[in-house]
């Protein structure tokens, strides 16, 4: 088994089950689970017979999460910084901690699919979303100004309400009918949340500048965020552009040099 097949954990998910415990933990007749494609590190997506998101957490997701944790703290303490992620003891623990930070950001107006419910198994966990019919991520589509502007002004109300998402890529934007919505946060430490808004300005800042010339991105930001943030994001360049699922490169050095510039 290749390291990246290891890491997915795709295999690891006995369908036959999770339809066991969808009917009878959730009470669902029935059910139909079909796969959704993308780059799959941390959970595996299925959808439910067309009504339900359904994020399988396994024991292997778990320890996957470790592992880019474990890597992603050591970058952060090259770039001079303290380390700020944190792990999760099991997958139940992820799962809660998901469906959490998609309540509390809905409570704040950002638009997330509205988590449902949580199931535990035996080695893995459950989260419910609504479905979102018709979806498409960041990634796949056409990238203007007024795109960029709007997930950095998301990206400025979670971090005036005391939230980071901590693992903001193209593909963890979700666009319905050209309405923006956000999935997949990750657990930062309170001691480190100034270091983690910095990090997701610099994954924001990095994964648009792959897709648009980075004065644009940077100008976009700069509407939300002052030249002290942006500069602060440079600390974790390096440290974003490692990130699995950072879906394209982009220049470190170039888009250093155009914050500089421009703050």
């Amino acid at each position: 088994m290749s390291f990246r097949s290891f890491v997915r954990g795709d295999s690891s998910v006995d369908l036959e089950r999770v339809e066991r415990l969808l009917s009878d933990e959730c009470g669902m007749d029935n059910v139909e689970l079909s796969t959704i494609d993308g780059e799959n590190w941390l959970s595996v997506p299925l959808v439910a017979n067309d009504e339900f998101f359904v994020k399988v957490v396994t024991s292997q997701n778990a320890m996957t999460h470790s592992l880019f944790t474990t890597l992603r703290n050591l970058g952060v303490r090259v770039s001079g910084n303290g380390p700020f992620f944190e792990t999760y003891d099991s997958p139940a623990e992820m799962a809660r901690h998901e469906f959490e930070a998609a309540r509390r950001m809905r409570e704040i107006g950002v638009r997330v699919p509205r988590p449902i419910d949580i199931v535990d198994g035996e080695d893995e966990a459950l989260i419910l979303f609504e479905y979102l019919e018709g979806f498409d991520t960041l990634s796949d589509v056409e990238i203007d100004a007024e795109m960029i502007r709007e997930v950095f002004g998301i990206l400025r109300r979670l971090h005036e309400n005391d939230l980071a998402h901590g693992d903001f890529s193209l593909e963890n934007v979700l666009v319905v009918d050209g309405e923006v919505y956000f999935i997949d946060s990750t657990n930062v430490s309170d001691d480190g949340y100034e270091d983690a808004v910095a990090y997701d300005l610099a994954c924001a800042l990095g994964a648009f500048s792959a897709r648009v010339d980075p004065a644009e991105v940077v100008e976009a930001a700069l509407e939300y965020f002052d030249g002290d943030d942006l500069r602060h994001a440079l600390d974790f360049l390096v440290v974003a552009r490692l990130r699995p699922g950072l879906e394209d490169s982009f220049g470190v050095l170039e888009l250093r040099r155009v914050v500089n510039e421009m703050t």
